[in-house]
């Protein structure tokens, strides 16, 4: 059976030492930007791996595309760090001088005076600040010289990917939009990104659609593979999505490793006799175990820290809200399709009398909640036998706002309003996968019956 059904056996030792010596590695462009997230010494370690694998690199197109994209961003936002400290340090100092203040010790008791407390936190704050300030100084910022950059250029240039034709292109479109309906990974999980802000862009000419961005990784990686005759492929990459890695939830959400669909495939299309994948913590671990590679201990754990900080950072934004929304709609519906939506509304759901259900997804944060009912309510929902209007509150005062708000507007008979939150990853092992941001419904109205 395991001729046949390669992707549901796990390779055993001596596969794992066979892809460590002969392996081409394929690089997914967040393993690059990663390297800006790192303290020093652990992107050093890495990028050392890194130029020791350099003879069997491969960077697919779509990877070093999306990594030149995304250099500034992340390089501002880390940036942003800085300031947003300084907010806290400033926000907490206030509210526990308010907090004391509000008290009023010095009429209402005999003996607490918090003032040594206050001037000793001021003095180590007013000390830490200046310690950022010199930090601050000396961060890379968007339009200083990028030393990150310079390295990989020197690593990596020779190993990226040909560039696409357009014919190309519209070709992989055509069989993601097919994909993607029948939940075929990779990629599938952003099929949202078809309604976000900058849905399509171009570069050199090509017509670049975001939603398949990962499926573009996949498919020249592919593609690479079949043209040099790679027989053993792994793909590093820090994507966690459920269309990349096959998970299972026993005693918590563990990872066996690749989809199945993926090894098959890259079996089947790209000639691959051995094909894995690893996240940047995993690459650098194994790195050290099976190539020698002078690898701290230290560096290891904050690649591992950086990485289960993204995933456990529940960031206020129309993807995560729409990702999380789709897998609660996945769970209350069971057997009945869920289609993702390029128009309004975000979600169809099909009833078994042919009837449609229909799902808009809004972030709830400074937009007034009435406001965003009557923009909804100006589209066109006839088709659909009821529409519902799910509000993800960003925050506790917001969703508290919507729910003094909500019951006071008027509704058509087949509209309702969903409000609820996202609960973050629950905590794991170090050896278990934390869970997606989980949609939680606290009420609707007007109230089902």
């Amino acid at each position: 059976m395991k001729d046949i059904f390669p992707g549901y056996y796990r390779l055993d030792e001596s596969a794992f030492r066979m892809l460590w010596q002969k392996a081409t590695f394929a690089l997914d462009a967040n393993v690059l930007l990663n390297l800006y997230r790192y303290p020093v010494a652990a992107r050093e370690d890495l990028l050392a791996v890194l130029k020791t694998l350099s003879s069997r690199l491969l960077i697919p197109y779509q990877a070093a595309l999306e990594y030149q994209r995304g250099r500034l961003p992340t390089i501002a936002a880390q940036r942003n760090r800085f300031g947003e400290v300084r907010k806290l340090l400033d926000d907490t100092q206030n509210q526990l001088q308010s907090g004391l203040e509000g008290l009023q010790l010095a009429k209402r008791h005999s003996s607490i005076n918090p003032d040594r407390l206050l001037t000793g936190i001021g003095e180590l704050f007013g000390s830490f600040l200046k310690d950022l300030d010199i930090l601050e100084e000396h961060h890379p910022d968007v339009s200083d010289e990028d030393r990150i950059r310079k390295v990989l250029d020197e690593i990596l240039t020779p190993r990226i990917g040909p560039a696409p034709t357009q014919a190309e292109l519209d070709a992989i479109y055509a069989e993601g939009k097919k994909r993607y309906e029948e939940n075929c990974p990779p990629g599938y999980e952003n099929a949202n990104k078809a309604k976000q802000t900058e849905p399509v862009y171009t570069v050199s000419g090509l017509r670049i659609e975001r939603q398949y961005g990962d499926l573009l990784v996949w498919k020249q990686m592919i593609a690479a593979a079949k043209q040099q005759q790679i027989r053993h492929l792994v793909l590093v990459t820090d994507d966690d999505k459920p269309d990349w890695w096959w998970k299972v939830k026993s005693n918590g959400q563990k990872t066996i490793g690749p989809r199945p669909e993926l090894i098959e495939e890259a079996t089947r299309d790209g000639g691959v006799s051995l094909f894995y994948m690893y996240n940047s913590e995993q690459f650098i671990r194994f790195a050290k175990e099976y190539l020698g590679a002078s690898v701290k201990a230290e560096s290891i754990d904050q690649i591992g820290d950086v990485r289960r900080w993204l995933k456990a950072s529940v960031s206020a934004n129309a993807q995560t809200a729409e990702l999380a929304v789709f897998e609660w709609l996945k769970r209350i519906h069971r057997s009945r399709r869920v289609l993702v939506q390029r128009t309004f509304p975000d979600y169809i759901v099909e009833l078994e009398d042919g009837e449609r259900l229909g799902y808009e997804v809004k972030l709830l944060g400074s937009r007034f909640p009435g406001r965003i009912i009557r923009d909804v309510l100006a589209r066109d929902s006839s088709s659909l036998k009821r529409l519902y209007v799910v509000l993800v509150a960003v925050d506790a005062g917001s969703q508290e706002f919507a729910q003094t708000v909500i019951p006071s507007q008027n509704l058509p008979p087949n509209l309702s309003i969903v409000l609820g939150h996202l609960e973050p990853p629950s905590d794991q092992d170090e050896d278990e996968d934390d869970e997606e941001p989980v949609f939680i419904p606290d009420f609707e109205h007007p109230r089902p019956f």
